[in-house]
């Protein structure tokens, strides 16, 4: 059973908080826009509670260091789109935008299931979380933390251990029970889905004034990081050592017991009087092969700097090609923006998907949250 540091007197004072300020049907609203059966209005309020204790304070300013924004704390590291649209400042708009978010971590982690994913340079195989409640840990914890949640469950390691706290999905559940109930008691979950409707482009849902919004859940479009793009050349490499080291034993080991045998040939010519040519050929011949040897041996060390220098080549190459793509795809997202703002007879702004990316959010205050 997930454990939460939220007292049952301290759900009640932010639930009642949030009902009078009208923000519950926003909740039930961003839920079955984006997160549909996955997570309901409990968990999304539980989210809430966790970065900002459903704190009106925070639509005025920015917690987590400046980085966390409105009640879902939005990261503007990951997600400067809506941050710089001062969007953030309306409940409901930041609601739904927190749903949209966590639903993007649901998918990133069903995608990658069984394939192999990296994370700061280090690499993983998905694990298969389901789509039950390890599945909703993942995620939960990936709303905080980025894919590390992932990775961590897919090593055999806590969910939460890169997540603020160490604790971060497992309180967000332990709040998610807590809402749940008192949901159901106020009768919500019965009448949510015949007072709540979800917009639709023919038929838009009641917006704040001056605030047109226009939320359609877009494929999650990612690019790659300059570790996956390195994957190939870090396993030539590996290829490349492993070559190494078989050319050179190869070489060694017709070069040792050539050598022996020339020294202890010699040593036997001595000691019998044999004929000075036999010496001088065991000698010769042992020779000859521990300079075939060494030539080996430098030839592979010259292949390996020429393969360094290439590596070093492509290394640039691809950086120089991950950062064009990245500054590209800040172009188009600036640009989708400008040009839906300005279309005012359709009266509406798009909010683009926002992009798969590993800079975690967090507590608006952190840790003692």
């Amino acid at each position: 059973m997930a454990k939460s540091k939220l007292t049952r007197s301290q759900a009640q004072l932010q639930y009642d908080r949030a009902k009078r300020l009208g923000w519950i049907p926003f909740f039930f609203e961003a839920a079955k826009t984006h997160t549909h059966d996955l997570f309901d209005a409990a968990d999304l309020m539980a989210i809430g509670s966790r970065e900002t204790n459903l704190d009106p304070k925070w639509l005025t300013k920015a917690g987590d260091g400046g980085h966390g924004h409105g009640l879902m704390q939005i990261d503007d590291r990951s997600f400067s789109e809506f941050t710089k649209s001062e969007y953030w400042r309306d409940a409901r708009l930041g609601i739904l935008y927190g749903a949209k978010v966590l639903r993007q971590k649901w998918d990133d982690t069903q995608s990658s299931i069984g394939k192999r994913r990296i994370i700061k340079g280090n690499a993983f195989i998905g694990k298969d979380v389901g789509q039950g409640y390890e599945a909703q840990q993942v995620a939960i914890a990936a709303y905080n933390c980025g894919r590390w949640s992932h990775y961590n469950v897919s090593k055999g390691k806590d969910v939460d251990r890169t997540t603020t706290g160490k604790d971060y999905s497992s309180d967000v559940l332990g709040r998610s029970a807590q809402f749940r109930e008192l949901l159901t008691a106020d009768g919500w979950f019965s009448e949510a889905h015949t007072n709540v409707d979800t917009p639709t482009p023919d038929k838009p849902a009641e917006i704040p004034p001056n605030v047109p919004l226009d939320i359609k859940t877009d494929t999650v479009v990612e690019v790659p990081t300059i570790a996956a793009e390195h994957e190939k050349p870090l396993l030539d490499r590996a290829e490349e050592k492993a070559g190494k080291w078989y050319d050179t034993w190869s070489a060694r080991w017709a070069a040792i017991p050539a050598s022996l045998t020339a020294f202890f040939g010699g040593v036997y010519s001595f000691l019998t009087s044999a004929p000075v040519a036999i010496t001088v050929s065991l000698i010769v011949s042992g020779s000859v092969v521990a300079l075939v040897y060494f030539t080996r041996r430098q030839g592979n060390a010259d292949r390996a700097s020429e393969r360094a220098k290439e590596l070093e080549v492509e290394r640039i190459r691809l950086e120089h090609d991950a950062k064009m793509q990245r500054e590209a795809r800040a172009q188009e997202l600036q640009i989708a923006l400008i040009n839906s703002a300005a279309n005012k007879d359709a009266n509406t702004v798009k909010l683009v998907n926002p992009p798969v990316t590993e800079v975690p959010n967090s507590d608006a205050e952190g840790e003692t949250k």
